[in-house]
């Protein structure tokens, strides 16, 4: 199921993915809010929705217009809340359709835009995690283009095992991982501009698949891999990506809802 759903959130990102970073996401944000939009008009009552709206702005000018008779203004808010409360009755079960779909859309996205390549002469930690009890010697190597900064530490109370490697050339390297004979392997990028990265690599049963861009690791000693890649500059706008996707999609989709008739 994690494997289908990292398939179908890998073809709705595919159009993004060959911009700059930048320019991807903000495309994305557009489209991500059209989108949601025009999902929403279907999945909502939208006659009785725009119904519920007019109703409670006409409470609204109904407070403005007898606000020197206390009681009239708290029957007006009294109906105000109430045509509130049924506005977000309608709209749920839409929002609730449309909820996993997005949070599938920002799992898979998070490879594209919330990490960025190692940098030469750059250093991360990679941490395998072990199968609880494990016990047996680990082993990390990297091939050219990486060096391995022993010793590598074991910490028994998290099952876990940590090392440093070095950046020493651009492209996408491979790390080595020996656990009691079985041999694991993960990838490391090193000055590559765009694409995705997968910070993780782990087993097909765990829900950080959906971070990861790496086939699952089989059954044995070790139960993940991970890279502590450095996050992409806040110079975007000074806002993490997932703010600037949820700003633009609602502007987009605010700026959309005239013209496509969708009341929200």
């Amino acid at each position: 199921m994690l494997s289908f759903a990292r398939t179908v959130g890998d073809a709705l990102l595919a159009p993004f993915a060959w911009l700059p970073p930048l320019w991807g996401l903000l495309a994305l944000s557009v489209v991500l809010g059209a989108v949601l939009l025009v999902a929403f008009r279907w999945l909502s009552p939208q006659r009785r929705l725009r119904l519920v709206k007019d109703r409670m702005l006409a409470t609204v000018y109904e407070m403005r217009l007898f606000a020197d008779s206390p009681r009239l203004v708290l029957a007006a808010l009294v109906r105000s809340l109430r045509w509130l409360g049924e506005y977000l009755l309608l709209a749920t079960p839409a929002l609730l359709i449309l909820a996993p779909i997005v949070g599938l859309l920002l799992a898979r996205a998070a490879t594209l835009y919330e990490y960025r390549p190692l940098s030469l002469g750059d250093s991360a930690l990679v941490s395998v995690t072990l199968t609880e009890g494990e016990g047996r010697e680990v082993e990390i190597s990297a091939g050219e283009g990486l060096a391995v900064r022993p010793p590598v530490v074991r910490v028994q109370s998290l099952h876990a095992a940590f090392v440093r490697v070095r950046a020493q050339r651009e492209g996408t390297h491979e790390i080595a991982i020996n656990v009691g004979g079985q041999r694991v392997t993960k990838e490391l990028a090193v000055g590559r501009q765009g694409g995705a990265i997968s910070p993780l690599r782990v087993s097909a049963d765990a829900w950080d698949l959906l971070l990861s861009r790496e086939p699952p690791l089989e059954a044995g000693p070790v139960s993940a891999v991970e890279v502590a890649y450095p996050l992409q500059a806040a110079s975007w706008f000074g806002l993490p990506w997932w703010a600037i996707l949820f700003i633009v999609s609602i502007i987009a989709a605010f700026a959309l809802r005239g013209p496509f008739g969708v009341v929200i």
